[in-house]
């Protein structure tokens, strides 16, 4: 999307739309930043999410490799202008 100013910009949102995948990646992650407490799968159940209100380009990471995800978004940042986003 463009701006007035002629920056372009996407919102890009991660989610992992498989529940037992989810679980298991916040059950067995580690922190990499000293002294953070990373919250628990209750927490993340609980938390205050609002669904997107602006088009977006979306990448279910569910059974994928970082590397698989991140193709998936090169491609579709490179055809963002005109398809994809949700």
């Amino acid at each position: 999307m463009n701006q007035p100013w002629g920056a372009a910009y996407v919102n890009v949102e991660i989610v992992c739309r498989d529940l037992q995948e989810h679980r298991r990646r916040i059950d067995t992650r580690a922190a990499t930043v000293p002294g953070l407490k990373l919250p628990i799968w209750e927490q993340v159940l609980a938390r205050d999410y609002r669904p997107w209100s602006e088009a977006r380009l979306v990448i279910d990471t569910g059974g994928k490799s970082v590397e698989q995800s991140l193709q998936e978004l090169l491609q579709k940042l490179a055809t963002a202008a005109t398809t994809d986003l949700e």
